[in-house]
């Protein structure tokens, strides 16, 4: 049995793509929403090399969304009374088990 399935998305990037371009266009706009109070997620999907970890953590020449929306979230909140609190978890999710990967003991 076949069906026709439609898939619906924002944005396609090809090798050629920044890693700022790439924040710039899936991300900046969550680090704004989070300034406001609102609660924002970024899930990277896809096959075991396909470059999750390149595009959510980057090098230090290129830095990836995370490292990018921490700068600019930290940057927007320095010096600013009341002070703030962040709260942010980083999971892996493989094999139908998650990892806490800012605490891997855990």
């Amino acid at each position: 049995r076949t069906s026709d399935k439609q898939y619906i998305f924002d944005f396609a990037f090809d090798e050629k793509s920044s890693q700022e371009e790439v924040y710039n266009l899936t991300t900046r706009s969550l680090v704004r929403d989070v300034l406001l109070g609102y609660n924002a997620t970024v899930f990277a999907y896809g096959a075991t090399g396909a470059g999750k970890t390149h595009t959510m953590v980057g090098t230090p020449s290129q830095p990836g969304i995370m490292v990018r929306a921490l700068n600019d979230l930290f940057t927007s909140i320095a010096d600013k009374e009341p002070a703030h609190r962040v709260k942010l978890s980083y999971l892996e999710l493989y094999n139908e088990n998650i990892r806490d990967l800012l605490n891997p003991s855990a």
